[in-house]
């Protein structure tokens, strides 16, 4: 052997041929492999931090996030409010109603 133990030997033997499976040819030098294991994991980890970092950027959705509640909940008009109000109040004398008339059934 030169250098490397069995169980490196074994490993990348492994995952060479996965990888030969597959159609990408690694070069014979662990090195190498260790080179791009690192870069895939360093991707894998950096993705989503990334994204959590940019979502919790209050300044790039400030401004959509102000107009869409401001679409969803416009400024209460005085009009509608009364409105509002009118239509709560005569449902609730209908319920009283309705219940008086069924006590006075029973």
């Amino acid at each position: 052997m030169t250098g490397k133990t069995v169980l490196e030997t074994t490993a990348f033997t492994c995952v060479s041929q996965v990888a030969r499976a597959r159609g990408i040819f690694l070069s014979e030098d662990p090195e190498h492999l260790s080179f791009w294991m690192t870069s895939r994991m360093m991707l894998y980890l950096s993705f989503p931090v990334t994204m959590f970092w940019i979502s919790n950027q209050a300044e790039y959705f400030e401004e959509y996030i102000v107009k869409r509640k401001r679409e969803i909940f416009p400024p209460d008009e005085e009009s509608q409010r009364k409105e509002l109000e009118n239509f709560k109040e005569r449902m609730r004398i209908r319920k009283e109603q309705q219940l008086l008339k069924k006590m006075t059934e029973n």
